[in-house]
């Protein structure tokens, strides 16, 4: 066998232990949202605390497409710009310890405005979820009743003007796209949500991101 022919062989092997670790940190950060109360702190003002880090940089990549505006030593920012809105713009900084995701910085305005059971009970639907197709994830809600879900009125105070509003039937959407400045180049995200007219209670949410699709059904 030719030096060429083992060092293609290397490759390929050396190829599939890396997906296979990424596939176990995956799946192991899967199971820990099926109880997100256990392995994840929100008590801190605009700060997440993940109790047994388990995510590197590239599994975030990997899981969203999305990569770092920018990193300086061991914290990725992550820039989300709304030229319509400026103000309305967010930054989330993303802290790894030993190369593994321990703490996400997001704005304080969420903090502020979004309760932490309706949080929980998000996160534990991508536990109970099949694991994504393509990266686009499917999470569904079986029926359980969200506590604390914020309203059109209340994600609008968040979020800012919508860039786009539409209904269809009972449901009334907004939509907000974004900027996103990335280490790979200019990336655009988009987040559409559907609400109840009567409730005005969220009903889904999409999220649009460079090459896949999150699709949340609450």
């Amino acid at each position: 066998m030719s030096r060429k022919t083992l060092k293609i062989i290397a490759c390929i092997l050396i190829g599939f232990i890396l997906n296979g670790c990424v596939v176990k940190r995956l799946l192991e950060f899967k199971h820990q949202l099926k109880t997100p109360e256990k392995y994840i702190h929100f008590e801190t003002k605009g700060v997440l605390v993940l109790k047994k880090p388990l995510l590197q940089l590239e599994d975030i990549a990997l899981l969203s497409g999305v990569y770092p505006s920018k990193i300086e030593e061991n914290i990725a920012y992550y820039y989300f710009i709304r030229k319509e809105a400026p103000n309305y713009s967010f930054t989330y900084k993303l802290v790894f310890e030993n190369k593994k995701l321990k703490i996400i910085d997001y704005p304080d305005i969420f903090y502020k405005r979004i309760k932490s059971s309706f949080a929980f009970d998000s996160l534990q639907l991508f536990g109970q979820s099949e694991m994504p197709d393509k990266g686009n994830w499917a999470v569904k809600n079986t029926g359980d009743t969200f506590l604390n879900a914020p309203t059109k009125k209340e994600l609008i105070n968040i979020l800012g003007p919508p860039t786009s509003k539409s209904e269809f039937g009972n449901q009334d959407f907004i939509n907000y796209n974004y900027e996103h400045p990335s280490i790979n180049g200019n990336q655009t995200l988009s987040i559409s949500i559907s609400f109840n007219k009567i409730t005005f209670l969220i009903q889904t949410i999409i999220i649009s991101l460079p090459d896949r699709e999150w699709f949340i059904n609450l």
